[in-house]
């Protein structure tokens, strides 16, 4: 039996089965995207309140039999997974207004709530069977939402990419698990869990780098990062937001999870993890240069920003540090994000030439994508600064070399390309281009709203690093 403790702890999830439960009733009866949208809101708002009321409350790490652990990590993570889903509704239901399809896309909220919910479980598990369940939820609602409300043959390609992909992966994390069960008889996850005589198993490394592996093709390393870029470009804007942050954020949370089990990363598979951490960053930042349109260029950026955060799993020996370097780099990452396709909510178009001149027709949001751009670069004053300078002092704290000089390498080609499409929102061509309506003027308040939050962050980062430490 659930104690009342183990109750409200895992409220946030109960709530979002409630708002899913509520949906499928009212579609049942009454197809109206407005309401099943202001449903979508309401659950998605009344999930992060009781997020913040577990935190404020102090509520002790809950372990919900084994398979889920509630805690400041996973509390933290599901806070930032919840207020990008969110964002991603909002981004989501202008889209859907814009195309005039009010009243045949109701699913397409079910389906949202579904992936966020699995990104939850994702983060919150402490069982390789959780962990699994948690995987499977956020991606097969994900091969829906990538072809949806999209009747080209590219959203098409993009979905049977991701849904093709997303079986080889599950593949390799069952065999991995099986192997994991056969040595130990299990899959509980704990601290002691791969501890056998103070070393690890033969079977037991096997089984972590299939695990590593399928986790890899989730989050888009190199070499496991052919189909994103037309994943980006093929799905609609607001579900290559979510698959940008929501997807990745939570399948990094529980590699991080993953790893910290073990008393140390085996000397072999750390140096597999340096090797690819380089080339991610170099062969991430250099794929963007030649690319030409805007979700190409954020879909090759996410791996190289998932090459920089493989510098804290090399670095991780149960440090508290390395904990709050990832942290605070994952949020600044994904606020940043969030403001980039709130901007390509807004215009409705990805094509880097539609960018020329936008300053001269539209200067507020030419000045905002400008913010976001120099954040995602590392620029300073930005909230992306924060989360490099982070990342670069774990690098050389712990003497990391070859990672240091790959980040710089990375680091400066990738400023040349933010800065390419910089000096094409300036450039001197003057087209009027009719953007705004009321219907969208949402998603400019809450874009709006995020540019400030990256620069208040960058201006004055020590209450952002204040919060994160106590959570680390």
């Amino acid at each position: 039996m659930i104690n009342k403790l183990q109750l409200y702890a895992i409220s946030p999830i109960i709530l979002l089965f409630i708002t899913l439960i509520i949906l499928l009733i009212t579609i049942s009866f009454y197809r109206n995207n407005l309401s099943i949208f202001i449903i979508t809101i309401i659950g998605f708002l009344i999930s992060i309140i009781s997020i913040i009321w577990i935190y404020y409350n102090n509520l002790k790490p809950t372990l919900i039999y084994p398979l889920i652990i509630i805690d400041n990590y996973s509390l933290f993570y599901s806070l930032l997974i919840l207020i990008s889903a969110l964002y991603c509704s909002i981004f989501s239901y202008t889209y859907i207004i814009k195309k005039n399809k009010k009243d045949k896309n109701e699913e397409f909220y079910m389906l949202l709530i579904c992936s966020t919910i699995g990104a939850i479980i994702l983060v919150s598990s402490m069982h390789l069977a959780t962990l699994f369940i948690g995987l499977e939820l956020m991606s097969i609602a994900l091969y829906g939402l990538i072809v949806y409300l999209r009747n080209d043959l590219k959203a098409l390609e993009s979905g049977i990419k991701y849904m093709v992909l997303s079986s080889i992966s599950s593949c390799f994390l069952l065999f991995g698990m099986a192997l994991l069960y056969f040595y130990y008889g299990n899959l509980t996850v704990t601290n002691y869990y791969f501890l056998i005589d103070n070393q690890i198993a033969r079977w037991t490394i096997i089984g972590i780098i299939l695990i590593l592996i399928s986790l890899g093709f989730k989050l888009s390393i190199i070499p496991f990062h052919m189909s994103t870029p037309d994943i980006y470009e093929g799905s609609i804007t607001p579900i290559s937001a979510f698959i940008a942050t929501v997807s990745k954020i939570s399948v990094f949370a529980a590699l991080i999870r993953f790893l910290l089990i073990l008393p140390n990363i085996n000397i072999f598979l750390k140096n597999v993890i340096t090797i690819i951490s380089i080339v991610t960053i170099i062969f991430g930042n250099l794929l963007a240069l030649k690319q030409n349109n805007l979700k190409r260029i954020l879909g090759y950026s996410s791996i190289a920003n998932l090459g920089y955060l493989l510098t804290g799993i090399v670095a991780m020996q149960h440090s508290k540090f390395i904990l709050e370097t990832i942290n605070i780099y994952l949020l600044t990452y994904n606020l940043t994000n969030l403001g980039i396709f709130g901007i390509l909510s807004i215009l409705n178009n990805e094509k880097l030439s539609y960018y020329k001149g936008l300053f001269w027709s539209q200067p507020d949001l030419a000045i905002i994508l400008t913010i976001m751009l120099l954040s995602l670069a590392g620029i300073p004053i930005t909230a992306g600064f924060i989360g490099k300078i982070y990342i670069l002092l774990t690098a050389i704290n712990y003497q990391l070399w070859l990672i240091i000089i790959s980040i710089i390498i990375g680091n400066s080609i990738g400023i040349y390309y933010y800065l390419r499409i910089i000096s094409y929102l300036y450039m001197d061509i003057r087209n009027d281009k009719k953007i705004f309506n009321r219907r969208i003027f949402i998603i400019y308040f809450f874009v709006l709203f995020l540019a400030l939050i990256i620069l208040l962050i960058g201006i004055f980062p020590q209450n952002l690093i204040s919060l994160i430490r106590s959570l680390s």
